[in-house]
């Protein structure tokens, strides 16, 4: 009995292993086919912008803005015809007010003085951008003693190029 099951046992462990996977059939006529093989790579990137800037009365403050990958040690990885592209909306105000004063500065990039609307940054895939923010002293004299605030939109926009 048992050399009859080891034999069974045998031919159907040959029988399993005689079997092929194919992605494609095989007919008599044709002996080849053909396997697609793909790879999905997931874009990955990460724009770090200053979460609070406190303003000085006499002189500029700077803070930076990033573009990376994954993390701060790996470049953006997205699309070759992407690019990742950072600005300021055009409905932020460079203001801060506290009751009804209103207080202007200058954001300056790279020396470049912004506008709203203005682009600020971008980075490709395998790149990453770092650029510095210089927020001015308030151009005017302040009313009251108090907090002033204001903020900014930056919009970030994956742009085909």
């Amino acid at each position: 009995m048992k050399k009859a099951f080891a034999i069974l046992t045998a031919g159907a462990m040959t029988a399993s292993l005689s079997l092929s996977v194919s992605a494609a059939t095989i007919v008599p006529d044709n002996t080849t086919g053909n396997t697609t093989v793909k790879y999905q790579v997931n874009p990955s990137y990460i724009v770090e912008i200053p979460a609070e800037v406190t303003l000085k009365s006499d002189q500029a403050v700077t803070d930076s803005l990033k573009i990376y990958g994954e993390d701060a040690n790996h470049p953006v990885l997205i699309a070759s015809n992407q690019e990742v592209q950072v600005s300021v909306n055009g409905s932020s105000a460079f203001s801060v007010t506290y009751a009804d004063d209103t207080l202007e500065y200058d954001l300056t990039v790279e020396d470049t003085v912004i506008a709203p609307g203005d682009q600020v940054a971008s980075a490709r895939s395998n790149q990453t951008a770092e650029k510095t923010l210089s927020f001015s002293a308030p151009k005017s004299t302040a009313v009251y003693a108090g907090e002033y605030t204001g903020a900014i939109t930056f919009d970030v926009t994956l742009a085909t190029v």
